[in-house]
């Protein structure tokens, strides 16, 4: 009888913990696939933007790495690595530009490299330093910009002038 009276407590003690087990453990397995998921939408979109890093899209991205990656210490290392390229002065030449772009650039590719190390992904380094595509328009608008903003901050601080053009107007232009 103590055989029986084990079995029925054990059936019962089954039927009471089995399903608010399997709901637990169903619930750790959704929440581990949805951190999952969100690594792998960060690394995604760092990955489609990273030929256009001023875009929201990449900053937004590249704010939440420390977030969804912070267990992950070779990611939040390089990510800081990343980070400190923007902590300079801003540079006011082309060459400290080129410079600038070269850093960020290393900089990033080595913080993608660990970020698809963490996820499994095997991505060659020279395919994330090279891969992906931006319009030319865009390069050139980038490069434009920081130009203007270059002899921008020359003719400020007086390193350079503004050419001035006197133009005379006659009465006979006035009446057109």
């Amino acid at each position: 009888m103590a055989a029986e009276t084990f079995l029925a407590i054990a059936t019962l003690i089954a039927v009471l913990v089995g399903p608010i087990l399997a709901v637990v453990v169903s619930r750790f397995i959704d929440a581990e696939r949805e951190h999952s998921n969100r690594k792998w939408m960060i690394f995604r979109s760092l990955m489609s933007a990273r030929r256009n890093q001023l875009s929201h899209e990449f900053v937004a991205s590249l704010n939440l790495v420390e977030v969804e990656f912070h267990k992950e210490k070779r990611v939040t290392e390089k990510l800081q690595e990343f980070i400190k390229v923007f902590d300079r002065d801003e540079p006011n030449n082309n060459a400290g530009w080129e410079r600038f772009v070269s850093d960020r650039d290393t900089k990033l590719t080595q913080l993608l490299t660990e970020i698809a190390k963490s996820l499994g992904v095997n991505i060659e380094v020279i395919d994330i330093m090279k891969g992906g595509y931006t319009p030319r328009g865009w390069s050139n608008n980038e490069q434009l910009n920081q130009d203007t903003k270059i002899a921008l901050l020359e003719l400020i601080r007086g390193n350079r002038s503004l050419p001035v053009h006197v133009v005379t107007h006659t009465q006979e232009d006035n009446r057109t």
